[in-house]
């Protein structure tokens, strides 16, 4: 038995990926099982239950076993004794980051938006053609990892992609349909500090300690959720004893526009950085939308 897994706090690429791999694998006869690392958000809650498909089993200790890892390729985000199992690809869409394996290994990384628009292609290229469910996956999957082509990660292939899968699902308005997505995403009015900052985080390691960055991507009520300043900053601080750096970002997706939190001995570099200033820990800033490409980067130079 095969596991493919994602990253912790897993997003709707990271679990639809899992699974959309985990089928061309089994349709290719080998024995395989998509895997998530953690609570589903509600966006990927709405896909699965939009394209008819059940939440993948949770991985909580991975001694032993044999692992397929998508959408990330760091130990921090991996699962629970990572350096127990064998690791035998990785199929990603990042920076490549610090798994380490005994043999070669198939590793696949693309400077696409998506790690599903890299399975699609293994699909076409090993010439399976991907279920009706799956197509919807991947669907859904690259208009939450590019905003519906408005992230800078987004590429004339990932487009290409979601309009041919588009019309083969018979989806007249992508835009339409990803709006639908992300409107599940403003649930947030029932969720402690906590649990927003646990919402889609990632930790990384820089030589001048560790960075916590957590993203909530919203289509409205923006507004609603930076009023709610004062005790995610409370939440915040605890994270710091930590870790060096703690960011809370809010990407307003309709506005193309972040609102930041930071706690962090850099803040002024990283309002250097972004030609901003922080007022108590908070600031915005337009046209930023993208951890990955326009974050991570920025805070890598700062703190190494």
């Amino acid at each position: 038995m095969i596991f493919i897994a994602g990253h912790k706090s897993p997003d709707t690429d990271s679990i639809c990926a899992a699974i959309a791999y985990a089928e061309l694998k089994n349709k290719q006869g080998v024995d395989a099982v998509p895997c998530r690392l953690g609570d589903i958000n509600s966006e990927t809650k709405f896909v699965l239950e939009k394209w008819g498909l059940d939440i993948p089993q949770l991985l909580e200790d991975a001694t032993n076993k044999q692992l397929i890892i998508v959408d990330h390729s760091e130990v921090k985000q991996g699962p629970n004794n990572i350096d127990k199992a064998e690791i035998i690809e990785v199929i990603d869409h990042h920076k490549i980051g610090d798994l380490q394996t005994s043999q070669p290994i198939m590793f696949i990384s693309k400077p696409v938006g998506c790690t599903c628009t890299v399975i699609y292609d293994l699909f076409k290229e090993q010439g399976v053609e991907p279920s009706r469910e799956v197509k919807g996956l991947i669907l859904s999957s690259i208009l939450s990892d590019t905003w519906i082509f408005k992230s800078s990660t987004n590429t004339d292939h990932d487009r290409e992609v979601a309009t041919a899968l588009a019309d083969q699902l018979d989806i007249n308005n992508i835009k339409d349909y990803g709006m639908e997505m992300f409107k599940t995403k403003i649930d947030f009015h029932n969720k402690t500090p906590e649990q927003l900052l646990k919402n889609d985080c990632k930790t990384y390691d820089f030589s001048n300690g560790s960075a916590y960055i957590n993203v909530y991507d919203l289509v409205a009520g923006s507004n609603e959720l930076i009023k709610k300043r004062k005790e995610i900053l409370e939440e915040m601080k605890k994270l710091s004893e930590k870790h060096k750096t703690v960011m809370f970002i809010i990407v307003d997706i309709l506005n193309t526009q972040t609102h930041m939190f930071v706690i962090s001995p850099f803040e002024k570099d990283i309002a250097t950085a972004y030609k901003t200033t922080f007022e108590n820990n908070y600031t915005k800033i337009p046209g930023l939308l993208s951890r990955k490409k326009e974050i991570v980067p920025i805070l890598e130079k700062i703190m190494n």
